[in-house]
C-alpha cells in the first residue's frame, strides 16, 4: 500500500502518464511491485532481469537518469518498453544509507512534449529518497510484527506443552 501511494504521488508531482516501482526479487531480477497511471495494472508483477533492463542498470549504478527516447537507449529492454507504451523516462534509484533498495521510473510527461526536465529529475530524486525511508520503515514494522507473532506462538506452545505434561502426570498418578 505504501508503494502504491508513493507511485501515485510521484505521478502527480512530475505529471507522468505512468509510474512504476521495482524492487529486487531474488539475486538477478527486479519485480514491479507498484504502479500508477494508464494501464498500470497490467504491469504489476512484471519481472525484469538486472543485466538486460534499464531499471536493473540504474539499480546497479545507483545513479538517476533521464531518457528522452527509450527507443534509442541501448540499455532499455524494448519488450518492456513496448508493453508500457512509453517513449520517455525518468529512472531514479531508491537509496537508503548508500544502498539501492529499488527503482522508481516515470514515463511520458503529460502535455505536448513527453520529455521530462532536469527539474522533474530533481523532484523525483528527492521524492525517491523519502520513499526509500518509508519503504524501509514499513518493512521493519512488518518484520517486527512477524517476530512478535512468532514469539507469542512459541510462548503458547510452551504453555500448552507444560499443561499437557502436568495433566498427564496427574492422571497417571491418580490411576
Amino acid at each position: 500500500r505504501a508503494l502504491e501511494l508513493v507511485a501515485a504521488r510521484l505521478r502527480e508531482l512530475v505529471h507522468a502518464r505512468l509510474v512504476l516501482i521495482a524492487l529486487p526479487a531474488g539475486e538477478e531480477r527486479l519485480a514491479v511491485r507498484a504502479t500508477s497511471g494508464d494501464e498500470s495494472g497490467e504491469l504489476e508483477g512484471l519481472v525484469l532481469d538486472l543485466d538486460s533492463s534499464k531499471t536493473g542498470r540504474i539499480l546497479e549504478r545507483r545513479r538517476s537518469e533521464r531518457v528522452d527516447s527509450l527507443l534509442d537507449d541501448v540499455e532499455m529492454n524494448q519488450d518492456a518498453g513496448r508493453r508500457m507504451g512509453a517513449r520517455t523516462g525518468l529512472f531514479v534509484p531508491m537509496m537508503l544509507r548508500d544502498r539501492a533498495i529499488g527503482v522508481i521510473s516515470a514515463h511520458d510527461r503529460e502535455g505536448p512534449d513527453p520529455r521530462f526536465s532536469d527539474e522533474d529529475l530533481q523532484v523525483a530524486e528527492a521524492f525517491a529518497a523519502r520513499a526509500a525511508v518509508a519503504v524501509d520503515l514499513s518493512e521493519r514494522v512488518a518484520t517486527d510484527a512477524l517476530r512478535r507473532v512468532v514469539s507469542a506462538q512459541e510462548l503458547e506452545r510452551k504453555r500448552l506443552a507444560r499443561e499437557l505434561h502436568d495433566e498427564t502426570g496427574q492422571a497417571l498418578t491418580s490411576i
